[in-house]
């Protein structure tokens, strides 16, 4: 599991989401005439799917991340012990309940890896039951008249009952229903959905149930563990693999444990006005991409979506979580420079996923690469340390 670039690259992109994700701002509800709350939109609903899209579309630049970084990762003219007084974390006592891992746990990580290599069958035989996955096409009216955006157009959309967040009981009432089946669903729009023409209005979706989708995940024998699971992890086994999985998950609970304590020990005298400027640079340039991304000018992006007049009211919103960020990554690169770590272009080649490593560093530049990296490895060593 350590080798599992798939793992390590999620890694990145919510690294490079961390930012914008953390940030605060009132989102403007949004304005959709479809029956989908939270779902397939062109405009950000929430500052997480903001960050989402932002992470997914990997539209990074050296300016944007890598800007007051140096080639290893670390804070351009920054000694963080300097400003750091460190715990003796290397001595730091684990409690047993955080370093003993159950069975239930790994059989539950090791089913959630599993689900990576399920396939998904379309079932037409039986009827639909709630929490089932479906996918069916609509065209909604109001008072017979089909209104813009409630079509699905024959492209289906894929949802799960009690997941999924469609207005009203829409998902329920296809429980019962087989695939095939086409019938009206009933449904009242909320009084603050968004849109005048559809705000507190009762409407029909005729309704076609396609299929039924279903995924079956592999069965977890030798064979299957060798097949794909050696060549990252080194494991031949199942019982090679449970063995696997139970020290990551022990390792990352005791990395978690000792940095929580770390946090709490530390002293700090300051916080360098270089990392405070890397993050108020940082929430700028992502709010600019955020913009263009979305195809709007940042002015309408900061008054109709975040609710602020001006890029220096969004910074005074968020000046407690931007204190934050730069203290943890201060303390984080005090941690660094004690263990001294540096990662290799190796490292960065294996963390970031072999082949299509030279287009992520493209994308986000080698020096935030670099401070992922070293972040993440950081609490990695702290992890095998504390859980010997």
């Amino acid at each position: 599991m350590q080798n599992n670039n798939g793992k390590k690259l999620l890694a990145l992109l919510l690294a490079a989401a961390v930012f914008g994700a953390a940030f605060t701002g009132c989102s403007k509800k949004e304005e959709k005439p479809s029956p989908s709350q939270g779902e397939n939109s062109s405009a950000p609903s929430s500052q997480a799917e903001s960050s989402r899209a932002a992470s997914s579309q990997g539209n990074g630049s050296d300016s944007a991340y890598s800007a007051g970084l140096t080639a290893e990762g670390y804070f351009e003219g920054v000694t963080a012990l300097s400003y750091v007084t460190l715990p003796d974390y290397r001595n730091m006592a684990v409690p047993e309940e955080i370093s003993t891992v159950s069975e239930v746990d790994v059989e539950s990580q090791l089913d959630s890896m599993l689900e990576k290599y399920g396939a998904a069958e379309q079932v037409t035989d039986r009827a639909v039951e709630s929490n089932d996955t479906v996918n069916i096409d609509y065209v909604g009216t109001i008072d017979g008249v089909e209104f813009q955006g409630g079509n699905t157009m024959g492209n289906g959309a894929t949802v799960t009952i009690g997941v999924t967040n469609y207005i009203d009981d829409f998902l329920e009432q296809l429980i019962g229903h087989m695939p095939g089946e086409t019938f009206d669903v009933n449904v009242t729009f909320p009084e603050d959905y968004g849109e005048e023409s559809l705000n507190g209005r009762d409407a029909v979706f005729s309704t076609t149930i396609n299929y039924i989708q279903v995924t079956k995940t592999p069965e977890l024998t030798d064979d299957f563990v060798a097949e794909n699971w050696k060549e990252e992890n080194g494991w031949s086994t199942v019982a090679q693999a449970k063995k696997g999985v139970e020290e990551e998950l022990r390792q990352t609970a005791v990395s978690e444990y000792l940095w929580q304590e770390i946090q709490d020990q530390a002293k700090i005298t300051e916080v360098p006005e270089t990392i405070q400027n890397y993050y108020t640079e940082y929430l700028k340039n992502y709010y600019t991409e955020q913009a263009a991304q979305y195809g709007v000018d940042l002015d309408t992006l900061l008054s109709q979506y975040l609710q602020v007049e001006s890029m220096d009211e969004l910074l005074e919103k968020n000046k407690s979580q931007l204190e934050s960020n730069a203290r943890g990554s201060l303390l984080l690169q005090a941690l660094s420079e004690d263990m001294d770590v540096r990662p290799t272009d190796a490292d960065l080649a294996g963390y970031f996923g072999g082949t299509s490593y030279a287009d992520i560093e493209a994308l986000y530049g080698k020096p935030y690469l670099c401070l992922v990296a070293r972040e993440a490895l950081t609490k990695e060593v702290l992890g095998k340390q504390g859980a010997v």
